[in-house]
């Protein structure tokens, strides 16, 4: 079932950016809002199979590279969302949303080795650290990409 909603979620966000790009060649304010609610309803259910899997598996979830991809996809749509609400930049959904694609259909790709944290470092400091750093990183990926439009 997780694999059958991954699969949707990747779509979603596929379908997304085309609408973005589309959005910005027609200049067509309804192919934004589609767009939006499209990416909207990929990343509600994006946070709800994240949300079930730090339920299931709390502490072994941080050391998984496949799910630090995913939560690099999360933090980067979670900030262009933010931004979007806040600026209405809907044009940088055209280069934040592939990007976010990209960083979640490499979380599906298969991991031969699983890396895992040793237990002394298995804290609740350590998570928040990782969640932050991945904010940090989303941030940092909206200012290239709006620098990038700009040039």
């Amino acid at each position: 079932m997780y694999s059958v909603l991954f699969h949707i979620i990747l779509l979603a966000y596929l379908l997304a950016s085309l609408l973005f790009w589309l959005a910005m060649g027609l200049r067509q304010r309804w192919l934004f809002q589609l767009a939006g609610g499209l990416l909207g309803a990929g990343f509600g259910l994006q946070t709800a199979l994240l949300g079930y899997r730090l339920y299931m598996q709390v502490f072994l979830w941080w050391g998984d590279v496949a799910t630090s991809l995913e939560l690099r996809s999360w933090a980067v749509i979670v900030v262009y969302l933010a931004v979007m609400w806040r600026y209405r930049l809907e044009a940088v959904g055209a280069f934040i949303v592939p990007l976010a694609f990209l960083a979640a259909a490499a979380a599906g790709m298969p991991v031969t080795t699983p890396a895992r944290f040793p237990l002394a470092v298995q804290h609740v400091w350590l998570g928040l650290h990782i969640v932050l750093a991945l904010l940090g990183y989303a941030a940092l990926t909206l200012t290239f990409c709006t620098a990038v439009m700009y040039l």
